[in-house]
């Protein structure tokens, strides 16, 4: 409609926070938020430095089960309905044979 003014785009950068519900090992389970409402997460999860899974929505908490000895690092990044995308958080740790903790 003539003389009407298009809202200003959204573009404040997007904040992920990781935190992890307890040390993680074999079972590892993590809680994500961001400085903003209406996000979608995504997730990644790396395997001694080889993506295992590849970036897939995921919604929090997050949790992996029964995971073999090996560095783990979990990506994760959250978009708004503005289309913004937040720069990747990651969190690792190290799954050590015969004890399922994390080192």
């Amino acid at each position: 409609e003539p003389g009407t003014v298009a809202p200003a785009e959204e573009t404040t950068p997007l904040q992920v926070t990781i935190t992890a519900v307890e040390t993680p090992g074999a079972d590892a389970e993590f809680t994500l938020s961001a400085d903003a409402s209406d996000v979608t997460f995504e997730c990644q999860l790396t395997k001694n430095t080889r993506v295992s899974k590849a970036w897939e929505p995921c919604t929090s908490p997050v949790t992996y089960t029964r995971l073999t000895p090996a560095t783990y690092v979990l990506s994760v990044r959250a978009n708004d309905e503005a289309g913004n995308v937040s720069t990747e958080e990651t969190v690792t740790w190290t799954v050590v044979k015969g004890t399922g903790k994390a080192k």
